[in-house]
């Protein structure tokens, strides 16, 4: 009989003890719901923010590769001579000088020989000089030289060095800085050239503020009015920086300077 008795108790303590963790379990299934319906929240926000970013990315790329069609056609321009024109201020002509864009003493001025018809001084204490074949030249008091040439050409010498040229008639400046080792070209409505001597590289600003710089290297980058660059490696690949600073390479047929 007692026997009896603590079999059934020990059933009793069973059944209750399942009963118990069934609950426990089912508890647990509800706590994990929670926690999985708070996860799918999170992914999807997380999706949200992710498909913005890309959005946000590709419109900026998509920015960017405008920008560029709307300026590589200077390469256009110097490769294919076509008629497309990089802005309204940008004039195809101001941009097929010299390659070198040294500073070149023109033979039709600097090789001729001149006769000194007189020589003066004025109030300031300069002294000019005056040639046969329209030819002028100024010695100021602070060492500068100047030298006209029919009111069509004329060039400076400055006392540390530097020189400049001014072709009136062709709209054109050089002025060539010897501590610098630079040499700048300015053509035209507003183009400018930068050559640095020592390494040969060229930097040419356009009016719109577009630049394009010539790496002795090969290399030829463009750097945009809105901070965008490309850059072009002998080797065919492409660089592309955006604004919000990544960097995007591409491997192509390259375009070379």
């Amino acid at each position: 009989m007692n026997q009896l008795k603590e079999k059934n108790k020990n059933k009793y303590l069973l059944n209750n003890n399942k009963d118990d963790i069934i609950e426990k379990d089912k508890e647990l299934v509800e706590t994990y719901k929670i926690k999985l319906v708070k996860a799918n929240d999170e992914i999807k926000k997380l999706k949200k923010i992710l498909k913005n970013l890309n959005i946000n990315y590709d419109k900026e790329y998509k920015d960017m590769q405008g920008d560029l069609n709307k300026y590589k056609n200077i390469k256009i321009i110097e490769d294919n001579n076509e008629s497309n024109k990089l802005s309204d201020d940008y004039d195809e002509s101001e941009d097929n000088d010299d390659d070198n864009y040294d500073l070149i003493l023109p033979d039709e001025y600097h090789k001729d020989n001149y006769h000194l018809i007189k020589a003066e001084k004025n109030n300031e204490g300069s002294i000019i000089k005056t040639y046969d074949k329209n030819k002028t030249e100024i010695n100021l008091i602070n060492g500068d030289r100047k030298e006209i040439y029919n009111n069509k050409y004329e060039i400076i010498y400055y006392f540390n060095g530097d020189i400049k040229q001014i072709f009136k008639d062709k709209n054109k400046q050089v002025f060539f800085f010897k501590k610098q080792k630079i040499t700048k070209t300015s053509l035209g409505k507003g183009l400018q050239i930068i050559k640095y001597n020592d390494n040969n590289q060229i930097e040419k600003i356009f009016p719109n503020g577009t630049k394009k710089i010539s790496f002795d290297d090969g290399r030829l980058k463009y750097i945009l009015p809105n901070g965008l660059q490309e850059t072009y490696f002998p080797d065919g690949r492409l660089e592309r920086k955006l604004k919000d600073g990544n960097t995007i390479l591409e491997c192509g047929e390259g375009i070379k300077s």
